[in-house]
């Protein structure tokens, strides 16, 4: 999805830039806890004073590492990236509203990993365990569908 997201904002970015001198392209980048930059951007293309589409891109990561309840020697760590592509097909502004065909693409992919020390004997055979695990999830979701919005986007 990545090489796709990034193929679909450049390809924006030169049709919005080649098609009207006055877009109002949005790039910021938030810093996380960690120094991280993540992108949060917005590229419109106006057809019209009252017609525009636009594509959005928003990334960011999350991490954690802490103990397993119960555990006194053990680690939980999880790290998270969440990459959402939204897409405005068409909007129309009017007053203060806009409204319009929206489709979002949202990619979440979480991997959780860590051990445990068995020193408890919860097996009862009188070993002692580290026992490691590791999982990894990825969700991909698709939705599409009308709004109505309070926000208008305005050209400069």
């Amino acid at each position: 999805m990545k090489s796709i997201t990034k193929l679909l904002l450049l390809s924006t970015l030169l049709a919005s830039t080649l098609s009207a001198n006055d877009t109002l392209t949005q790039i910021n980048f938030e810093q996380d806890s960690d120094g991280n930059l993540n992108p949060n951007i917005l590229v419109p293309i106006y057809w019209n004073d009252s017609i525009y589409s636009a594509v959005g891109y928003t990334s960011s990561t999350t991490k954690e590492i802490e103990k397993v309840d119960g555990f006194t020697d053990s680690k939980n760590g999880m790290v998270a990236t969440k990459d959402n592509l939204k897409i405005n097909w068409l909007t129309y502004k009017f007053s203060n509203f806009s409204a319009g065909l929206q489709s979002k693409i949202i990619n979440i992919d979480k991997n959780e990993f860590g051990y445990i020390h068995d020193s408890a004997d919860l097996f009862g055979n009188g070993a002692d365990y580290y026992i490691a695990f590791d999982n990894d999830v990825e969700l991909d979701i698709m939705q599409t569908g009308l709004y109505l919005s309070a926000v208008n986007l305005r050209k400069k």
